[in-house]
């Protein structure tokens, strides 16, 4: 329950607005009737669906699928005594489990949260009530990677990257990862797509993921390229980068 109670806090906001409307419908469906009386009957149902639905696959993706296992890192090439990045935004939760699978890496993590660029009202409350990660983080611009060229083997943005809303921040920052990943390194992408499945369980918090078309111009416009993707869930898919490789 711990992944859709993380959900439910950061997004408190957005769920007691849900409830004050779901109350205010079921009172004013007294006093109407004929087509408005449809109308909000409509209004209910849609408010309540994506109220439940949300929390239901939250559960299921964060808590019932085995997502944080790390099982789809399994056999993707990347070399286990390498040098990783895992970069953040301000909220790390995935830093200690990645060294677990790769206990004899040597990870950097990363922070580029910035609290006048990246404003979203959730990612404040997440870092304000973050549990401490037992790993330290450096924080860094996405702008410049204080990082040499073609020196790292991997680099982890796990549910991080579409906290970047600008897309020519967005742009910069995979040009960035390109400068620093070696010839033959990996960045492993993972997120949830504005796309129906995600509308469907989100509602209109599906417009706070970016699209797959949105992805690719960040990919293409960085030099990078897709050499896989798969769905973790319905909800959830993880894109396999390289750099000047060949797109899938």
């Amino acid at each position: 329950m711990k992944g859709m109670i993380k959900i439910l806090r950061y997004n408190l906001h957005f769920y007691l607005l849900a409830f004050g409307l779901v109350i205010t419908l079921s009172i004013a469906l007294f006093f109407v009737e004929g087509t408005l009386l449809i109308a909000l009957q409509f209004g209910l149902i849609v408010s309540v669906y994506f109220s439940l639905a949300s929390l239901l696959s939250s559960w299921y993706v964060y808590d019932y699928s085995g997502l944080y296992k790390l099982s789809y890192l399994d056999d993707r090439g990347i070399r286990d005594d390498g040098h990783f990045l895992n970069i953040h935004a301000g909220y790390d939760e995935t830093s200690a489990l990645l060294k677990a699978k790769f206990p004899i890496a040597r990870f950097d993590v990363l922070d580029f949260y910035n609290s006048e660029k990246h404003t979203e009202r959730s990612l404040r409350i997440a870092k304000a009530g973050r549990h401490n990660s037992s790993v330290s983080s450096q924080s860094i611009s996405t702008e410049y990677l204080n990082i040499s060229d073609n020196s790292i083997d991997a680099i982890f943005l796990i549910f991080t990257a579409h906290e970047i809303r600008d897309e020519q921040e967005r742009n910069r920052f995979f040009v960035e990862l390109n400068r620093v990943l070696k010839s033959d390194g990996k960045i492993v992408l993972v997120e949830h797509l504005r796309d129906i499945p995600n509308f469907l369980a989100y509602g209109p918090g599906f417009m706070h993921f970016w699209s797959r078309r949105a992805w690719i111009r960040a990919f293409k416009s960085s030099n990078l390229s897709i050499i896989d993707q798969r769905k973790w869930t319905h909800w959830i898919t993880i894109f396999i980068l390289r750099k000047n490789g060949i797109a899938s």
